[in-house]
């Protein structure tokens, strides 16, 4: 039954899989191609965010500029930088100054600082700290790049390191700056980078994105790669081309040198002189699809269930039926015979009706004729025990009676001993005109035999003794009628009656090996190997007119097979062993209820 569930189960398996691979892959590609596209707005979002804020920084920058060109506000800077008097209305300008750079610093958290220079001073103005000397600022490295800077170029954009003080750790920022239109000098703007990312990642979903910003020749400004060597590693190689990265399909996937796919989706500042881009790896994708494979792990899952659950059902439906069969074809062996038209409501209602009720008349028929030819031969069997048991009675008496013949001739006045054979003889036909397929006690069939030996001593003018070594257990045992006496027989009158002196034999019962073994020993003339030859065949012979050993081959062989049969070993000059066996596993039918409890 679990093989034929199993196998039941494989099939549904494969009917239930295919139909599922085909719907998993259609679903997968619109999935996929869905998550391509929420994936492709989010970066267009992500770029759109990033513009957005770069435009917030250069709006600031062009109030500054317009700040300027007021040449009072102008003049007093100069003089405060310059370590000249400045009146009071030089003070109230600067103040308004100052508090316009804070306001910038306040209104963008990301913007770190905001510097004032012009050309040649050793002094700057900071929206920090106000006037700060070059040589004692902790900030210097900026100079080195304005004063590197071409006299065409308006903007520059760098990222650099950034102290807030002498005891202060370095952090990265992005330095934008912006030649003033009309003075010598430079308006520069310090953006925190991590905080200007994180306000770009608070504004939407970012996840997997990557945010860059590069030169005009492609090299990397700014980006927020992630603390992961392989990705790092993976957006190193796609930066390695600057200009075919640049040249990517807008919106497209593009192929790193080492084989990473990325989604790509970039655009020029215009007024910041770079490129802002986005970009997310290929794992945004899996990242996207897990919901859906989560889903559809659970109905596969769920399909798997259900496979099982129908397998299960039909294999015990289809076993329920072969069941059904068997119990009808059991009872039928049994003789319990079913009516020839079985209630329709007790059969089961499908395709194997037919062909059970076709199946079931034709097994019922064979098996009523079967037991009909059993009890036929059971009946031929016992009859022919019958006569072979009472074959053994006449022949027995005959012999017995000429030997009270033989003691009343020897009679001299004292009749005991014909007496005592007398009583014996009584006692032994009782025992033997017994219903002859009745079996008796193991114990009961040695007295019987002991008094027949005692008769045989009688009659045999040489002396002999009979010895008994019967395993105790075995005593309870049942057995046939007369089953040691003729082999008994054969040993007195052809083994030691030929002896001058006393003769010996011996009966053993026991066990060994899972068989209960008779045996019957004597120390007679014995027999050659041609004498042993022919008494088989006498013995086996079916038209033998010898009654005793043939009689008792022809029962034990009937009960319990040609195994039990008689076997006999003998030597000339020393004596014959005649034995038999039968199977010790049977007690119902060789032991004593009794002596079982």
């Amino acid at each position: 039954m679990r093989k034929f569930m199993i196998r039941r189960t494989a099939q549904y398996f494969v009917i239930m899989l295919i139909p599922m691979l085909l719907a998993f892959v259609f679903s997968s590609i619109m999935v996929v191609k869905q998550a391509d596209q929420e994936l492709q707005i989010k970066c267009e979002t992500t770029l759109s965010d990033v513009e957005n804020s770069l435009e917030t920084v250069v709006g600031s920058l062009a109030n500054l500029m317009n700040r300027f060109v007021n040449v009072s506000m102008i003049s007093s800077l100069r003089n405060l930088l310059s370590n000249e008097e400045y009146s009071f209305g030089d003070a109230v300008a600067i103040r308004c100054l100052k508090a316009f750079m804070t306001a910038v610093g306040d209104a963008h958290s990301y913007v770190e600082s905001v510097y004032l220079y012009f050309d040649g001073m050793d002094r700057f103005f900071s929206s920090e700290n106000t006037v700060v000397d070059l040589e004692s600022s902790s900030d210097q490295d900026w100079v080195d790049t304005y004063d590197s800077m071409n006299s065409d170029t308006q903007i520059l954009v760098e990222q650099r390191l950034f102290a807030r003080d002498s005891y202060s750790d370095k952090i990265n920022i992005l330095t934008v700056y912006q030649r003033m239109l009309v003075w010598d000098g430079v308006i520069v703007i310090n953006i925190n980078t991590d905080d200007f990312l994180e306000r770009i990642h608070h504004q939407g979903d970012r996840e997997s994105q990557i945010i860059l910003l590069l030169n005009e020749d492609g090299s990397l400004l700014l980006d927020d790669c992630p603390d992961d060597a392989n990705l790092q590693t993976a957006l190193t190689d796609l930066l390695a081309d600057g200009e075919g990265f640049l040249n990517g399909k807008q919106g497209g996937w593009t192929r790193s040198s080492d084989g990473c796919l990325w989604k790509i989706q970039y655009s020029w500042n215009d007024t910041l002189h770079l490129y802002q881009a986005v970009v997310a790896p290929a794992s945004a994708l899996w990242e996207a699809i897990q919901s859906f494979l989560s889903f559809f792990l659970a109905f596969f899952l769920a399909g798997c269930a259900v496979t099982i659950l129908l397998s299960w059902y039909t294999t015990r439906r289809n076993f329920e039926q072969i069941n059904y069969m068997l119990e009808l074809f059991s009872n039928a062996e049994k003789g319990i015979f079913p009516e020839a038209h079985p209630d329709a409501s007790a059969l089961p209602k499908d395709e194997y009706d037919a062909i059970m009720n076709n199946i079931l008349h034709l097994f019922l028929n064979t098996s009523y004729l079967k037991t009909q030819l059993a009890e036929k031969q059971y009946k031929q069997e016992a009859a022919e025990l019958s006569v072979l048991q009472y074959q053994i009675n006449p022949h027995f008496l005959f012999n017995t009676l000429q030997t009270v013949n033989l003691e009343i001739l020897k009679l001299s006045g004292d009749t005991r001993p014909v007496l005592d054979i007398l009583k014996k003889l009584t006692e032994i036909l009782k025992y033997s005109l017994i219903t002859p397929m009745q079996p008796v006690l193991l114990r009961e069939e040695l007295e019987y035999l002991k008094d027949y030996v005692s008769i045989q001593q009688s009659r045999t003018v040489h002396p002999f003794i009979v010895y008994y070594e019967v395993e105790d257990s075995l005593l309870d045992m049942y057995v046939f009628r007369l089953l040691l006496q003729p082999l008994l027989e054969n040993s007195i009158l052809h083994g030691i009656r030929e002896l001058k002196d006393t003769g010996y034999i011996k009966v053993r019962i026991y066990r060994n090996r899972g068989r209960i073994r008779f045996v019957v020993i004597d120390n007679g003339i014995g027999m050659d190997k041609a004498e042993v030859q022919a008494l088989y065949e006498r013995i086996n012979g079916s038209e033998s007119s010898h009654i005793g050993l043939p009689n008792v081959h022809r029962r034990i062989t009937m009960r319990y097979g040609k195994e039990s049969g008689l076997h006999i070993l003998s030597k000339k000059g020393m004596g014959t062993c005649m034995c038999f066996s039968i199977p010790a596993d049977t007690e119902g039918l060789f032991f004593c209820p009794e002596s079982k409890k």
